[in-house]
């Protein structure tokens, strides 16, 4: 009888109080008066950790981790930030518990698989107990308060169970269920504040009732402490190699071609010299150069898949990218990593039970910024005589009076002395167009998600007879099967047309706009292809005009790029994870250049037609399997990754030439002098490694 009328007494005071809200009561005293076991249990488990001056809210995440339980509290009523060091070998969790948190007036309730924390003398308040059967109703609601109901999801939309829920300057809240919904009574104008170990704290103004979606983000801290290493994950505390990560906000701030353009700039020690031609890739190298007969393009790794020029790739689909720039970084690589490594991963879908479209699209415009100050006709003159005439060579027929003074071509009124070309305005184009068209799809909940993407880039080169035009697809997606299995498969389409310049050496486009006579004119109407150019024996030099160069014939490449992955992962034990990884990286090439029959009155002249076409295929096989060891043991952590990887190669090369006599027909049909050649190569890498990493606990938090 005393039993039951403490009891009663006890019901009563907690609802005169009200500290804790209706719903957190109600499970929390299910859990305890159904299973009274449930709480010991979880006190009983045993764990080793060891801190040196380490936040208590840290610590608490930690014993999260080792014991499987979750904390709610209150920050405000919890020193989360006070540092203290703690020693626990093989130590129950409730003994672990009262050396932390007695000594800071912090007293905690079981509830389930949470535990509850409240400041000392709030316990006889907060004490969760099951009403009985004969208590009066429960006092109702002021007509004030409104209901608001929600759920409450990490930025990755999975949803945050056991997420504080409290009403700012008093103790009355409740806690996220296992699916992140809420419900909690407030007046308008109050503050909810949403905590939990390792996420921001989130403050919410009370309007009116109704439903509202909570998004919590983790620790920036902690966000950076994980970074991804060849065939896994690691804490940057823990590294010893030098790493280097770009976030995708980064690597999208300028409007680049390519992910190698993005990283201009953005990583210590990493060089990126752009050759300006839109669509060729940048020479890239990390921490200088590692070779003098070899180029320093380091090893690139799309979602696992070792693969070469990163031109097809669309920027907009990356999540993130780490550059590996020593040899202990990229020692599990082998010899490929000599150059660095560049490991790229892509996005994937957020599992927030929503359907997410985005659209990122620029038009833009690009221009020379900064021009050689050439030569004019009059000082190209006075240059030629100071030259020639100290060497005692004679004036070139070209600039003798009798035919300076002529007509720059018959017909004409013009004549080369007052002809004053200027080949930099010639060549440059002002204005020259860049876009970028993406639209993406993603969503997911917590068994499948996915992202899809399609984009469109187009760049004219601020040089004549340059572009390149790009357009892709791709689609990302994971599925759980169980709690032990997931598949996943990435899989990316491109489509490329480059116009590019074909010249090489001392005869390039760009060398002969310097090199041009400024009296020559560009175009000529009276010659078989309508441009004009020099003649050595009467101008006393054989530039070749670059405009002409540039669009007399063509130079394309159009290349298709299939790059696939698809995985299996298996939980063979929570400290033991095997992958399989199977891909194919597919690359077709076809390279056309055309040169019709012409003359422009100069050196520059063909009298049959060329056409050259070829075609370079490559077709790689990756086949990986991944055995991932990762455990505490008291006071170390030992990550262990053994790696059996076999990628093959096969690569065709066909290509064929020859002569027309008519310029209207631009294939081989019917073509003399037609030249064939094909090569065909294959190559087989086999890979055996692993690695091997362990530390403290205190350093590992």
């Amino acid at each position: 009888m005393k039993k039951c009328e403490l009891f009663n007494q006890l019901i009563y005071r907690f609802m005169r109080i009200g500290l804790l809200p209706l719903l957190m009561i109600a499970s929390t005293t299910a859990m305890i008066y159904a299973n009274p076991t449930n709480g010991q249990e979880i006190l009983d488990r045993k764990i080793n950790l060891i801190v040196e001056q380490v936040e208590v809210k840290t610590i608490l995440s930690e014993i999260s981790r080792l014991a499987d339980i979750k904390f709610v509290y209150s920050a405000q009523r919890v020193p989360c930030h006070q540092k203290v060091s703690l020693q626990a070998n093989n130590r129950r969790v409730s003994d672990v518990l009262d050396n932390l948190l007695g000594p800071l007036d912090i007293f905690y309730r079981v509830s389930g698989n949470q535990v509850v924390l409240m400041k000392k003398g709030d316990e006889t308040n907060n004490l969760i107990l099951f009403k009985d059967d004969n208590d009066p109703p429960p006092l109702p609601a002021s007509p004030a308060t409104v209901v608001i109901t929600g759920k409450v999801t990490s930025e990755y939309g999975e949803p945050l169970a056991g997420v504080s829920v409290l009403i700012k300057g008093s103790a009355k809240g409740t806690t996220s269920g296992a699916d992140g919904s809420f419900t909690i009574s407030a007046e308008p104008g109050e503050t909810l504040e949403f905590s939990i170990v390792g996420y921001k704290l989130y403050s919410y103004r009370v309007g009116k009732a109704g439903s509202i979606s909570i998004q919590l983000q983790a620790d920036a801290s902690r966000l950076n402490e994980i970074v991804v290493i060849g065939y896994g994950t690691q804490r940057k505390s823990t590294l010893t190699g030098a790493v280097a990560s770009v976030s995708s906000k980064t690597l999208n701030e300028l409007p680049v071609a390519s992910v190698d353009q993005a990283l201009q700039g953005r990583v210590a020690g990493v060089s990126v010299t752009n050759n300006g031609s839109p669509g060729t890739a940048p020479i890239v190298a990390v921490r200088g150069i590692s070779s003098i007969s070899y180029a320093t393009d380091p090893l690139y790794v799309v979602d696992g898949f070792p693969t070469g020029n990163l031109s097809s790739f669309d920027s907009r689909d990356i999540e993130s990218v780490q550059v590996l720039k020593d040899a202990s970084a990229a020692a599990i690589y082998g010899s490929r990593a000599t150059n660095g490594v560049i490991i790229i991963t892509t996005k994937k879908g957020r599992k927030d039970n929503r359907l997410q479209v985005t659209l990122d699209s620029y038009v833009g415009v690009q221009s020379p910024w900064k021009k050689i100050d050439l030569l004019n006709t009059d000082q190209y003159v006075q240059y030629e005589r100071a030259i020639d005439g100290n060497a005692a060579i004679g004036v070139p027929p070209r600039l003798q009076s009798a035919n300076f003074n002529q007509p720059i071509y018959n017909g004409a009124k013009q004549t080369y002395a007052q002809t004053n070309t200027n080949w930099q305005d010639a060549y440059f184009r002002n204005n020259a167009l860049v876009t970028q068209h993406d639209i993406g799809l993603s969503g997911g909940n917590s068994v499948n998600r996915f992202f899809l993407s399609s984009g469109y880039f187009k760049q004219d080169g601020i040089a004549q007879g340059l572009s390149y035009e790009r357009g892709n697809f791709r689609i990302n997606s994971e599925h759980n099967i169980g709690r032990l299995v997931t598949l996943g498969e990435n899989l990316y389409t491109a489509f490329g047309n480059q116009h590019y310049d074909n010249t090489s050496g001392n005869r390039t486009r760009l060398t002969n706009v310097v090199r041009m006579q400024p009296y020559i004119p560009v175009y000529d109407p009276t010659t078989v292809g309508g441009f004009r150019g020099p003649l050595n024996s009467f101008d006393g030099a054989d530039p070749t005009n670059p405009v002409e160069a540039a669009l007399i014939g063509f130079a394309t490449i159009k290349t298709l790029k299939i790059l696939g992955t698809a995985y299996l992962d298996i939980n063979l034990a929570p400290w033991l994870k095997f992958r399989s990884t199977f891909g194919v990286d597919y690359s077709n090439a076809y390279n056309q250049q055309y040169l019709p029959i012409y003359n422009d009155g100069g050196t520059s002249s063909a009298v049959l037609a060329a056409i050259t076409n070829e075609r370079q295929i490559y077709t790689t096989k990756l086949f990986t399997q991944q055995l991932t060891f990762d455990k505490l043991f008291g006071a170390h952590h030992v990550n262990v990754v053994g790696v059996f990887e076999r990628q093959g190669q096969d690569f065709t090369d066909e290509q064929a030439s020859g002569n027309q006599s008519t310029n209207l027909i631009k294939t081989l049909n019917g073509a003399s002098n037609i030249a064939a050649n094909t090569r065909r190569c294959a190559q087989l890498r086999a890979l055996c490694s692993g690695r091997s990493a362990t530390d403290s606990v205190s350093s590992y938090r």
